[in-house]
């Protein structure tokens, strides 16, 4: 009995997983690699003068510089804003391993005021699929200019 179970057992994780990459339509290679290169290649820090994060808003922008310190391209961001009012958006922005990006995320008429924190989470591979690295989230605290 306890045999047959087992078997079940192993066959519906089976077809859960073949029936996951049939509705994704990838198989378990590529979504190991997205897995692995989100983990294990993407890094993101912000950048720092002296000991202060170059992260803050000011009137109707909240700006942020960011450096990429793993070994993938980043192809864009998933930020949320904590304030009076919460806000989330996707920026396109390419990021090369190495390289440093500063962003101005620009709001209109909306005045900024009432921000307190900001967690970038980077997105890798083609843009239009929307790869989120949710391990490699960078958390900051944001002040005024």
């Amino acid at each position: 009995m306890e045999i047959r179970r087992s078997v079940i057992i192993a066959a519906v994780i089976i077809l859960f997983f073949v029936t996951g990459c049939s509705i994704t339509g990838k198989s378990s290679a590529i979504l190991k690699d997205e897995i692995t290169g989100c983990q294990i290649n993407t890094q993101l820090e912000v950048l720092r003068i002296g000991d202060v994060e170059q992260a803050c808003y000011k009137e109707n922008s909240v700006y942020f510089a960011v450096e990429n310190r793993g070994s993938t391209t980043i192809t864009g961001f998933s930020i949320f804003l904590e304030s009076d009012y919460n806000v989330s958006m996707l920026v396109r922005s390419s990021v090369k391993p190495g390289e440093t990006k500063s962003q101005q995320l620009f709001f209109g008429s909306q005045n900024m005021d009432g921000m307190k924190s900001m967690i970038v989470y980077p997105m890798i591979g083609d843009p239009a699929e929307k790869i989120i690295c949710r391990d490699s989230k960078l958390t900051l605290e944001l002040n005024k200019c």
